[in-house]
């Protein structure tokens, strides 16, 4: 009886910390609702699973008690997608743990993201990306428009037609930024100088001279008209012809993920600057995370 109740007060403890690990999220990360879910279901899983096995302060855990609980999940068939996305949960709660001195070790850091073969996104390798950049003649106001188009869905993710509905009233230079507006809801979104410097060319040089008749929409078409989703994919579909290999849109969106992750990226960073709603989307990127 008395260990009972000693492991009521003692996992009342360790809720505690998902508690203010979960408030923090919501904080200083806006975690939707969906993500906050997922968070909770998956440590308080965790939770019920070290204290069946003895371990009722967090301080205690080790990497064999976490790699025992990923083994339980992958014996009761568990997906592997749903695996991966318990690591990616485990591993940032424990760093925040760790970062706030309520643990001594990070034991999570060196649990192994199982691979997701069949579900592994279609991207554009570091070398593909950079043949593709080289096919673009910058020499011509074609070019120089087709290349910010590219570096922008390359570094920000965003969706075909939320690219199509930017306006040039959404693109601060000066902080680097965008503002995205879809389905009456806005983010703001960072780029980078890469992103700024060839739109600091097509909208100085190219734009404004095309844009004859004040169109307030950022990408063009030649004869100064808003860009189609139709003539989007034809310029998508050209310089993939050059290079030798099919390219779509979603392609861009998937690169721009996998590299935010590759670079150490939380899933819920990634999740926020795409715009998806779910965490359950961005599982397939936990693949490109460092070890």
């Amino acid at each position: 009886i008395y260990r009972i109740s000693s492991y009521v007060a003692q996992e009342k403890s360790m809720d505690i910390y998902i508690e203010e690990y979960l408030q923090y999220m919501q904080t200083e990360h806006r975690a939707s609702g969906n993500t906050l879910q997922a968070y909770r279901s998956d440590l308080t899983k965790l939770g019920n699973f070290l204290g069946n096995n003895g371990i009722y302060d967090w301080n205690k855990v080790t990497i064999i008690n976490l790699n025992s609980y990923i083994l339980a999940l992958e014996k009761n068939g568990t997906a592997a997608s749903t695996v991966s996305r318990n690591i990616s949960s485990i591993k940032s709660f424990f760093a925040w743990m760790f970062r706030h001195r309520l643990i001594n070790d990070e034991p999570s850091v060196y649990l192994k993201h199982p691979r997701v073969e069949p579900k592994s996104p279609d991207i554009i390798e570091s070398g593909e990306l950079d043949r593709l950049f080289s096919v673009i003649d910058m020499n011509t106001a074609k070019g120089v428009r087709d290349n910010a188009i590219f570096r922008i869905m390359c570094n920000t993710g965003i969706r075909t037609q939320e690219l199509l509905e930017l306006n040039i009233t959404d693109v601060n230079l000066m902080t680097g930024t965008l503002m995205i507006y879809t389905q009456g809801h806005e983010r703001a979104v960072c780029f980078d100088d890469s992103v700024k410097s060839s739109l600091m060319l097509y909208i100085g040089d190219i734009r404004n001279g095309i844009n004859k008749e004040g169109n307030s929409r950022l990408f063009l078409n030649m004869r100064g008209q808003a860009m189609s989703r139709q003539g989007l994919w034809k310029i998508i579909k050209e310089y993939g012809g050059r290079i030798g290999m099919t390219i779509t849109p979603q392609m861009f969106r998937h690169t721009c993920a996998a590299n935010m992750a590759a670079e150490g990226s939380d899933l819920a960073v990634i999740k926020r600057k795409l715009g998806v709603a779910g965490i359950n989307a961005m599982e397939k990127y936990s693949e490109y995370a460092p070890d």
